[in-house]
């Protein structure tokens, strides 16, 4: 985590507004990022449904 991101974390929390990346977005990058992973060692192409 970057100096600006904590400094975006702490103003959302203070504000009491929705920060972002959240976790949803980490969730969804994560699932992205095991899918490129499985399809890089397996050699075939993944479909990622939304």
């Amino acid at each position: 985590m970057k100096v600006f991101e904590v400094h975006d974390l702490v103003q959302a929390i203070g504000r009491d507004e929705k920060c972002f990346p959240d976790f949803e977005f980490g969730a969804r990058n994560q699932e992205i990022l095991e899918a490129i992973d499985k399809s890089s060692r397996s050699g075939v192409w993944l479909s990622m449904d939304d």
